[in-house]
């Protein structure tokens, strides 16, 4: 996400660190303070970062604000489709292709950190939720 346009136009926004997500969404959501606006929204494949810089410049109207990438949180209307909608929709498409996997086979692709994380995280979940009423 980005903070503040990359000009003092408003119209174009930076992203960076979009390169490793292949076969995954990448959502780039600006989270302009002073737009008066609601964010604006960009879905993209993840394929499409694979190589280059892994920054992406994203103008209003240009190559990358297309119908199809353009979306909103809302109902979507002039500001592009429902964010939710086009991530089901992707999701529909990962299902059909046999691109899913399966969340156990997920787990064995973390590193040893993020597992003790991930476990460390259940334990007090559970024990926070287990002196609940």
């Amino acid at each position: 996400s980005t903070k503040r346009s990359l000009s003092t136009q408003n119209g174009r926004w930076g992203f960076n660190s979009l390169r490793g997500y292949p076969g995954m969404a990448v959502v780039c959501i600006s989270l302009e303070e002073d737009s008066g606006g609601p964010p604006k929204v960009w879905i993209f494949s993840g394929d499409s970062f694979t190589t280059g810089t892994g920054f992406l410049k994203v103008t209003q109207g240009g190559k990358h604000d297309t119908e199809k990438s353009r979306c909103a949180f809302g109902r979507g209307g002039k500001f592009g489709r429902n964010a939710g909608e086009v991530l089901l929709e992707m999701w529909h498409e990962g299902a059909a292709s046999n691109r899913l996997e399966r969340l156990d086979t997920l787990r064995t692709q973390l590193s040893p950190f993020h597992l003790a994380e991930q476990a460390m995280i259940e334990r007090c979940h559970h024990q926070l939720f287990k002196h609940v009423p």
